[in-house]
């Protein structure tokens, strides 16, 4: 009798734990774009922004900076609006950041023998908020007739608190990506 009991156990067993399998399917959809929008700094997609020739005094404070010098993000040939098509923009800028002041990029002149010490590059958006290292600005909105848009950009040299400013050249490198939404 106890026999019979485990072999109708075992046998209950054996049929609730039986997997029951179902076929469904899930689907994947997306576009790729050619690309959204062309971009152009100063109407060109490679370009070198003067920031000016200053006396060290101008910047002999830290965070005292010269004269912004502004420049021009411009999407151009951007695609018409529809279905699927990004609606808004964010500029990503990526470069060396500064040792002393990470809002500011790094001089890549100073330590050599005619960089200037002191002093970093100080990019900010059109409201004049720091742009910092691979930080996404805000998202801004693209033109929906496929017209271009352009967004203003500053730059300035910048005293970045690390020593005396010394004479010599500044510069910096940065390069930027666009991400669309």
């Amino acid at each position: 009798m106890f026999n019979k009991k485990i072999i109708i156990l075992a046998m209950l067993t054996a049929v609730a734990s039986t997997p029951v399998f179902a076929k469904n399917t899930i689907t994947f959809n997306g576009k790729i774009y050619d690309q959204a929008c062309t971009v152009q700094v100063n109407g060109s997609t490679d370009t070198t922004i003067d920031l000016g020739n200053y006396s060290k005094e101008r910047i002999a404070e830290k965070g005292a900076t010269t004269d912004y010098v502004p420049f021009i993000v411009s999407l151009v040939s951007c695609p018409e609006a529809g279905t699927g098509v990004p609606t808004q923009a964010m500029f990503r800028f990526h470069g060396a950041t500064d040792d002393s002041n990470p809002t500011y990029f790094k001089n890549a002149d100073e330590g050599s023998e005619t960089g200037a010490a002191g002093v970093g590059i100080s990019i900010q958006n059109a409201s004049h908020s720091d742009v910092t290292d691979n930080t996404d600005d805000a998202a801004v909105n693209l033109p929906t007739d496929g017209s271009k848009a352009d967004f203003t950009y500053y730059a300035a040299m910048a005293n970045d608190g690390s020593a005396t400013v010394t004479g010599g050249d500044v510069s910096t490198q940065v390069t930027y990506t666009v991400s669309y939404q």
